[in-house]
């Protein structure tokens, strides 16, 4: 139930995004439709973080290959702090480095896509190493 409210609420900020960033592209500055679509976004990190927190309290309890995914959140969860800072700087901030049109490179190369890419790695690794659940395996 609550990942489902999750997923709803990060629906709803992708909706609010798309709308919003091809209303900012028309009118050239950002919109409250992006500011409200990182709310969404934001809200839904900080969801995340607090299921994070309280299945790491029953780490013990969880298989193995559960554990290694919540091992990567972990790893993950730095990284996704921080473009989730540079969104805010980006939506929110009036620092020129962080605009979202003409905004510096430097900054978003390493507020946004290296930790992006960081991130990727780590779910395909993970998706690459955890074993598929017993149910989904060849042969039965």
């Amino acid at each position: 139930m609550i990942f489902t409210g999750i997923s709803l609420i990060s629906l709803v900020g992708l909706g609010l995004g798309v709308f919003g960033a091809t209303k900012a592209v028309d009118d050239g500055n950002v919109s409250t439709l992006l500011q409200a679509a990182l709310g969404c976004f934001i809200a839904c990190l900080g969801l995340t973080f607090c299921i994070l927190w309280f299945l790491t309290r029953y780490l013990n309890l969880l298989p193995r290959s559960e554990k290694i995914i919540l091992y990567s959140v972990h790893v993950c969860s730095p990284f996704l702090l921080v473009c989730m800072v540079y969104a805010a700087m980006g939506d929110i901030g009036s620092d020129q480095r962080f605009s979202l049109f003409d905004g510096d490179a430097t900054v978003y190369l390493c507020m946004g896509v290296l930790q992006e890419i960081v991130v990727m790695v780590v779910c395909l690794g993970v998706g690459f190493k955890c074993p598929p659940p017993k149910e989904y395996e060849a042969g039965e």
